[in-house]
């Protein structure tokens, strides 16, 4: 056994030590699914965001994705359910704590037919981010609310900085056929 051989199988047995803790395996990380959308989480799937309310005014939204998924679009996810759950409530403005990421093993057994079955455990990066709503903006760490869908800002963009330059060159085309015909 050569020394990269020997490499590779200490680090395959140090990632899976590592795991041991919620009874994960290299293959269920591996098979764990594909990176988290934005979606609601549910009682028959926990992946996806969530809103609850922790006193007058304060809010905790929680994020649950799965391992696959990266820390930053975890956090982004549960950020943008702050500034969308903030616009359904008609609240212009809303201040975030950072958020809190972290790994939690999802259950291990299930009721099917009448009988608890054990199930292999699966790991969820949950991202957590406590959220105060206003209607001023009471200092410069308040952000605003969500400003609808930019569709029609990126149309026109695209109109302008594309359309554009195309029209012209298809509108020159039959004349410079012409100069060149005669």
């Amino acid at each position: 056994m050569n020394f990269r051989s020997m490499q590779m199988c200490a680090t395959l047995m140090l990632a899976a030590a590592s795991l041991a803790g919620c009874g994960a395996t290299v293959g269920n990380i591996a098979n764990s699914g594909d990176i988290t959308g934005y979606e609601a989480a549910s009682y028959f799937s926990p992946v996806g965001y969530s809103v609850a309310q922790t006193s007058d005014g304060h809010f905790r939204i929680t994020t649950v994705a799965t391992v696959a998924t990266p820390k930053d679009r975890v956090e982004k996810i549960a950020i943008a359910r702050a500034a969308e759950y903030g616009q359904e409530a008609q609240k212009k403005f809303f201040q975030s704590a950072p958020a809190r990421v972290s790994i939690r093993c999802g259950r291990t057994d299930k009721i099917e037919k009448g009988q608890k079955i054990a199930v292999a455990p699966h790991d969820y990066a949950v991202a957590e981010v406590d959220v105060v709503y206003a209607d001023t903006a009471v200092d410069p760490s308040y952000r605003g609310k969500l400003e609808g869908s930019p569709t029609w800002q990126i149309l026109a963009m695209l109109t302008l900085t594309v359309g554009a330059p195309y029209f012209l060159l298809s509108a020159t085309g039959p004349l410079v056929q012409a100069w060149f015909a005669k």
